[in-house]
């Protein structure tokens, strides 16, 4: 241990080297079982959700990882590869160092409202804009919330006369619905359009915790408004959002019939189905 203490002692003599030590620990795949430090990074351990689709984040990392210098990892031996390391220029050693932060991000590792409060802290002070980087589909979001909370989403989007057009279609065919019309491919008024086109779910923000509420996707049950039909019953009308769905004037309703939305207040705390879908976000 003295003989550890002495080069730990010298090692504040020099901030450069101490750094790329530890950016070459985290970012040593070839690494023997022992590199002189407790520095590393370990694998990541996702919640099992099957398999994920291809999205702009993960396009970006598979580029970012692709314009590594990687020259240096070609060296067996663990001395040679640090002072290949080292000889990188700053730009280089940075991107790797950003690269392995980037990889480190931890998924929620529980089914519950739970955000990180350090996650989002780093969100909020990259200004992320999470409707640029991802949409709501079927399969990544809607298929996994109740029939009510989709029903709940168009009113708040539309108004009354869009979620009461698919109060009684099937819930397969209201979540279909959903995906394009925040994909902005459903012929709706250009305000409905925008507002859909910016959506996104609580779960998936950078909030500030005195901002995060409930979000009651699933406000309004199954029950609520009738469950969907038994297999071989007629299916009612459930066509395509069309250019008739908002018409003028449509969007007035009785103020006693209104539902209160509060999708833009809170991060799911209320919805366990939000929470168990987004889990891995």
């Amino acid at each position: 241990m003295q003989r550890r203490d002495i080069l730990a002692a010298n090692m504040l003599r020099d901030p450069g080297l101490a750094l790329d030590y530890a950016i070459f620990a985290i970012v040593d795949d070839k690494r023997s079982m022992y590199l002189g430090t407790t520095i590393g990074c370990r694998r990541l351990e996702d919640p099992n959700v099957g398999d994920l689709p291809v999205t702009k984040a993960r396009e970006v990392l598979a580029e970012a990882h692709e314009a590594l210098d990687s020259s240096w990892t070609d060296h067996d031996d663990d001395v040679a590869r640090f002072d290949a390391f080292r000889a990188l220029d700053d730009d280089a050693k940075g991107a790797w160092n950003a690269y392995s932060v980037a990889m480190s991000l931890q998924a929620k590792p529980t089914y519950d409202q739970r955000q990180n409060p350090m996650q989002n802290r780093l969100g909020q002070l990259l200004e992320i804009d999470v409707a640029a980087w991802w949409r709501p589909t079927s399969a990544n979001f809607f298929d996994g919330i109740q029939k009510g909370g989709l029903l709940q989403l168009l009113h708040d989007l539309g108004g009354p006369t869009l979620s009461s057009r698919y109060a009684a279609a099937k819930k397969p065919d209201i979540s279909s619905n959903c995906e394009k019309l925040c994909a902005g491919e459903a012929i709706v008024e250009e305000d409905v359009r925008e507002r859909a086109l910016t959506w996104v779910p609580n779960a998936m923000l950078f909030l500030e915790p005195a901002v995060a509420t409930a979000d009651p996707l699933d406000s309004l049950s199954d029950d609520d408004l009738g469950d969907d039909e038994e297999p071989g019953a007629e299916e009612p009308g459930a066509d395509e959002l069309g250019d008739d769905a908002l018409l003028d004037g449509d969007r007035e309703a009785n103020p006693d019939d209104e539902l209160e939305s509060e999708f833009s207040e809170g991060e799911g705390a209320g919805d366990p189905l939000v929470n168990d879908h987004l889990a891995a976000a």
